[in-house]
């Protein structure tokens, strides 16, 4: 599959990928639930914006390339309103790197993250025509879905 094992000091439920995926499920099925968007339009955010950035660096590196003190402040606004509660503390509270960048490594992350991007959008379209249509009259409505009900 062409995966890396990552490396884990502490074992935690979900260990490290699961836990990142599930607290991304989370908030997207919060969304979905609260009515703030329909599944086809959570899933685009992810699959066409979300997705080809961290291929490209990661949370932590698109938060670093993306300014530490931007990303802090958003965190400050943002983390209380999300379905964990979550505090703000540790780096992206003081709005610190998270890496320490060159501007070597820096300008090769960004032009992969370019890249990327650039590759995505070549798929998107193609998992648009994919995925089922939320309003597809030939089908129940999604469980969730902001579609009013007939």
């Amino acid at each position: 599959m062409g995966k890396l094992p990552v490396q884990v000091t502490v074992p935690v439920p979900g260990y490290a990928w699961t836990g990142i995926q599930f607290a991304v499920l989370r908030e997207c099925v919060a969304l979905l639930e609260s009515g703030v968007t329909d599944m086809a339009s959570i899933d685009a955010a992810e699959a066409d914006g979300l997705a080809p950035r961290w291929i490209a660096g990661g949370p932590l590196a698109t938060a670093d390339l993306g300014g530490s003190d931007t990303f802090s402040a958003i965190a400050h606004q943002l983390f209380p309103q999300l379905a964990s509660g979550g505090k703000v503390d540790g780096r992206l509270g003081w709005g610190e790197p998270f890496f320490a960048w060159t501007e070597q490594s820096r300008a090769a992350v960004q032009e992969l993250r370019r890249d990327t991007l650039a590759a995505g959008g070549r798929f998107a379209e193609q998992r648009r025509r994919a995925t089922p249509s939320v309003s597809d009259p030939d089908e129940d409505p999604p469980r969730g879905s902001a579609t009013p009900s007939p």
